[in-house]
Formats: C-alpha cells, sequence, structure tokens
C-alpha cells in the first residue's frame, strides 16, 4: 500500500514537506511531490504488483493534477480503452480515463484505490474511493483551504490546524466497533465513504454514490451447475489477481469455507506461498 497526501489553497510548502515525510513508511519505491499555484500532492511509492508501473509520478498539467493509492486489475484492458501505453504510471493513465469519461471513469476501474482528481477547467477537487473501501480516504477543509490524506496522522501534521476529538463519533464506535464509522475520530475530519466521491470546490463539497451493491444485474443461469461454474470461476479469476505480488503471499486458515478457498485457490496460482493457522495457545494446545 503507498500513501497520498495532498493540499487545495494551502501555501506553508514547509508544513507540507513535513506531512509528506510522516507518509514515508508507506513508501519503498519512491517520494514524489508536485506543487503548483493551488495544488500540492504527495505521494509515497510502495511497488507491490507484478504488473505495476516500476516508475510511479504524479500529474499536474494544464487541465488536471492527479495522485493515487491504486492497484490497478485491469490495466491492460484500460490502456487500449484510452490509447496508452500500459506501463505508465497510475496517475497517468487515470488522467487519460478522467479527460475521456469525466467522473464516469470510474465505472471502468476493477481494483483497490484512493484517488485525487483536481479538474483546473471547473475548479473542483475530487476525492474518490474504490468499491469497498479498501483504501482509507480523509479529508477536512478550513475556508478554502483543504487537506486530503490516506493516514489521518499525516494530516495532524498540519499544526495549524485544531485537532479535537469528535466525542460523538467516538461514542458511536464503542457502541458498535464493528460497524464502518461513519466519520473519522476528530472533529471536522471525514473519510471518503466507499463506493463515494466527495466533489469540493471553495464554498461547497457534495458526496455521490457512484457504486453500491444493491444496483448489480439480476444475473440468472440455467441450472445448478452453471451457477457452481460460474461462482467458481469469478472467485479463482479474483483470487488469482490478488496473489499478483512481488512479495511473500501468506493466508491465514481459520477453518471456514472461504478462508480454507482462498488459500487452495492462491497456492494452486503461485510457485511459492505460505498459510498459517491460529499460533500455539492455551485454546489450540495442538
Amino acid at each position: 500500500m503507498s500513501g497520498i497526501l495532498g493540499t487545495l489553497d494551502y501555501s506553508d510548502e514547509a508544513a507540507f514537506d513535513a506531512a509528506l515525510e510522516v507518509l514515508s513508511p508507506y513508501g519503498g519505491d519512491g517520494s514524489f511531490s508536485s506543487k503548483s499555484e493551488r495544488v500540492q500532492l504527495g505521494l509515497q511509492y510502495l511497488r507491490i504488483r507484478n504488473d505495476a508501473p516500476t516508475v510511479q509520478t504524479i500529474v499536474d498539467n494544464e487541465r488536471l493534477a492527479v495522485v493515487a493509492d491504486a492497484i490497478i486489475d485491469n490495466r491492460m484492458d484500460l490502456s487500449k480503452l484510452v490509447g496508452c501505453d500500459s506501463t505508465v504510471s497510475d496517475s497517468a493513465l487515470l488522467a487519460n480515463l478522467f479527460n475521456k469519461f469525466g467522473l464516469g471513469f470510474v465505472d471502468y476501474i476493477d481494483g483497490d484505490f484512493a484517488i485525487a482528481i483536481f479538474d483546473k477547467a471547473t475548479a473542483k477537487l475530487h476525492l474518490v474511493k474504490d468499491h469497498i473501501g479498501s483504501r482509507p480516504l480523509y479529508w477536512r477543509r478550513k475556508g478554502a483551504q483543504i487537506l486530503f490524506s490516506t493516514d489521518i496522522r499525516t494530516l495532524m501534521a498540519f499544526r495549524d490546524f485544531d485537532w479535537e476529538i469528535d466525542e460523538v463519533a467516538l461514542a458511536r464506535f464503542v457502541m458498535g466497533p464493528n460497524r464502518a464509522p461513519e466519520k473519522a475520530l476528530f472533529k471536522d475530519v471525514y473519510e471518503v465513504p466507499p463506493g463515494h466521491c466527495v466533489s469540493i470546490d471553495r464554498t461547497a463539497q457534495n458526496t455521490t454514490c457512484w457504486w453500491d451493491p444493491s444496483d448489480a444485474p439480476d444475473v440468472r443461469y440455467a441450472n445448478e451447475t452453471e451457477y457452481i461454474d460460474r461462482f467458481r470461476d469469478i472467485t479463482e479469476r479474483a483470487i488469482k489477481t490478488q496473489a499478483q505480488s512481488i512479495l511473500p503471499v501468506g493466508s491465514h486458515i481459520s477453518g471456514g469455507f472461504d478462508s480454507s478457498a482462498v488459500t487452495y485457490f492462491a497456492r494452486a496460482s503461485l510457485k511459492s506461498a505460505y498459510s498459517w493457522s491460529p499460533a500455539l495457545n492455551e485454546t489450540y494446545p495442538d
């Protein structure tokens, strides 16, 4: 997982540089920043996929400023769709998609992502999160100033903002810790919801849902065997895609059907993998 950071209408470059340094544990394959008239963007890049670009960049041109923490599963298909090289950076690929489809670009992406796009033509910042929210993306505003990052600790590096615990949000979390929190635990700090886009300008913000599981098409097959075959195919392809890593891949087996199936398919698609059960303890003495 990489880490991203950005500001809009915020001029303190020293504070931005300090905040980007807070993100350094996410990096390992490069630290990047871009500072233009209104927007500052930062990226700490970690390459974990075989098909990920070896060189990552931030896009900042006359039309767009783009930074992303993304693992794009259908990179080849997207590059053909927009007519660019498949080895371009995530930000460049996403910029091409946005230029072609506008905010509808997100409908074409398979993968995990937290994306920030500043559209200079409309003077709007768009913060977009993937279908299930596998990547965090927090934001905060003070007047016209906007901060955003994939790690809330990065935002707290901006010392000229007040950071106060939101007691209502904290109480809701304590009462239901297994539910996804509705907002961050600090006042005036918000997280982009899964499958949503937050569009922000100097005076207002608007949150729209671009994906919801209830909107999935109604699929019907002829018989039980076709359902089984299709389910197996989708499961196998999803796990094989996620297992494409230049790092060691492991699977934790709890003993249920899902973790056992994940481990089976992952092992089948990898030359090297490992799995583990609960560690030796009083509950599991054997």
